[in-house]
């Protein structure tokens, strides 16, 4: 059975990387990945680097956060798991209108000042403001590694 045509919303502070094409894209069979972010969009030379990781099956793709707050308004034509690299940016989706509804987060790493939630997720008090406006927004918050992985509500580890 083909994957649904849908958007996935990941967060992670790595963009994209083996467990995003592997782990999530080749297990769910997602074809389309979108890596969403203003500086990379408009460099030739991060883009390049991004572009060694997809596997033959994938197409990846490259957005701002204009361009992809204005894509998440219509269903895509095939499964395609989207990636951005923290809460800033999905705040700043939401202000352009995208219906943001559900976002897995998959990792936010250790950095000065974050406290640690998971062993994948690190928040600093900033970050932790903007998942908590997020959550606001009405906007549920998904902490999964892997597709394996379980699903675990932010919300409550937030308290």
């Amino acid at each position: 059975m083909a994957p649904k045509a849908e958007w996935i919303l990941r967060m992670d502070d790595r963009l994209v990387h083996g467990q995003v094409c592997v782990g999530w894209c080749e297990v769910l069979g997602i074809a389309r990945l979108v890596l969403a972010d203003d500086q990379i969009v408009g460099s030739d030379f991060e883009r390049e680097l991004y572009a060694c990781c997809p596997g033959q099956d994938q197409r990846l793709d490259f957005m701002g956060l204009d361009e992809l707050a204005q894509a998440l308004t219509t269903p895509p034509a095939e499964a395609t798991l989207a990636v951005i690299a923290g809460p800033r940016e999905a705040m700043r989706l939401m202000e352009l209108g995208a219906p943001v509804r559900e976002i897995l987060l998959g990792g936010l790493h250790d950095q000065p000042g974050a406290r640690q939630v998971t062993d994948y997720l690190f928040v600093t008090p900033q970050q932790e403001e903007q998942l908590r406006h997020l959550l606001t927004q009405g906007v549920h918050l998904v902490g999964q590694p892997l597709p394996a992985s379980p699903r675990i509500d932010v919300a409550r580890l937030l308290g």
